[in-house]
This record gives C-alpha cells, sequence and structure tokens, in this order.
C-alpha cells in the first residue's frame, strides 16, 4: 500500500530501510523530542520494521521523495483502542525544512479522513519541540494547551503540548487542512525529528 501527493510517495517499511533508520535515529534532535531508544541500536531499527509487518495495520509509513525515491522520513497514523487517532513523525536532518512534514501530514490525514472515515486526529509534542508545532500549525491543528509531564523521553517525564483536530463535520479555515482538498470549508486541528507521541518511533 502507498499514498501520494505532489512531491511524495508514503510506503510500508522495509527490511530495505533499516540501515537507513538506524543512521538517521543516531541524530540527538530526534533522541530529545521523540520515545525513540536512546541510544538507538540496529536491533531497535529491526524490531521496528518487523513490528510494523507483523501489525499488518498498513499505518506506518517511509516519507519517500518520489523524484528520487530516496527516503526522507516515516510517519504514522495510530489507532488504539479507547485513544482518539493520532499521528506521529520524523524527517531526516538533511532535508529539513523543504515543507516534506507539512505534505505528508496533510496527505496522510487526508487518507484518514477520507478512506478510513476517522472522525478526529490527534497530535502530540514535547514542549518545546518548536518544529513539530509549526508542522502541525501549518496542516490546520489548533493548539488546545498543555498537559504536564505527560509524556517520557530519555528517561524524564515531560510536559507535552496536545492539538486535535476537528471533527470531519466541523468547519474548516480553507487551505488549513487536509479536507480543504475536497472543497471544504473550515478549520483541521491535527501528528520518527519533529512530532513526540506515545509510539516508540514517533518524532
Amino acid at each position: 500500500m502507498s499514498l501520494t501527493s505532489a512531491r511524495l510517495t508514503l510506503r510500508v517499511p522495509e527490511e530495505c530501510d533499516i540501515d537507513w533508520i538506524t543512521a538517521e535515529l543516531q541524530d540527538p534532535e530526534i533522541q530529545r523530542n521523540t520515545t525513540v531508544p536512546s541510544p538507538y541500536a540496529r536491533r531497535d531499527a529491526e524490531q521496528f520494521v518487523a513490528s510494523t509487518r507483523e501489525r499488518g495495520d498498513n499505518t506506518t509509513f517511509v516519507v519517500t521523495i518520489t523524484a528520487t525515491g530516496g527516503p526522507a522520513g516515516v510517519i504514522s497514523l495510530h489507532q488504539r483502542p479507547k485513544h482518539a487517532p493520532s499521528i506521529g513523525y520524523w524527517i531526516g536532518k538533511s532535508v529539513r525544512g523543504q515543507g516534506i512534514a507539512t505534505e505528508a501530514v496533510i496527505r496522510i490525514c487526508r487518507w484518514g479522513f477520507e478512506d478510513l472515515d476517522l472522525p478526529i486526529i490527534t497530535w502530540m509534542a514535547r514542549v518545546g519541540n518548536d518544529a513539530s508545532r509549526a508542522v502541525a500549525l501549518k496542516a490546520g491543528f489548533q493548539m488546545e494547551g498543555i498537559l504536564r509531564l505527560r509524556v517520557t523521553s530519555q528517561g524524564r517525564l515531560r510536559d507535552c503540548w496536545p492539538d486535535r483536530s476537528s471533527l470531519k463535520s466541523s468547519p474548516r479555515t480553507p487551505g488549513r487542512g487536509p479536507l480543504h482538498a475536497q472543497g471544504r470549508a473550515g478549520m483541521l486541528p491535527p501528528p520518527h525529528a519533529t512530532d513526540l507521541t506515545d509510539e516508540e518511533h514517533d518524532a
């Protein structure tokens, strides 16, 4: 399974991604802003790829540049029992600042709303993770405050920013979120280096 946008292809993780994931997740910024293991070893990447294949839920994707096929990051749409659907992502250091994360977030949210019929999508990041917050806001997410000592990163409890997406039926500001592609007007609040979630490989 794959999802495409103007510049990107989102595909399921494969064994050929293990070395690349291992290398990218040595980045101190990703380790600081996510819940990935720190230090991060190759076996962690092996377990991550294996777990996505075992679940068979096809909701975790490697973000690739369509023109080159090169990997740029990872994005997930998590659906867990008794939890609202949530997104998490990270983008490799060498390709940050090009709007890749925002484009990937908009695409996966559109998929969640249009194809999976999700009523809401949420996002969360460690307080201070300004890059992730900027991506979420550009994608249409709305800030809802601060949760104190909500997430664990590098062995410490940390405050986080919770954002949420509006219901599909809620009004939205044109161009602020995935549903604008359907011609609807209104606001979309929403997602391993920009986001922090409860999942091991979200950034």
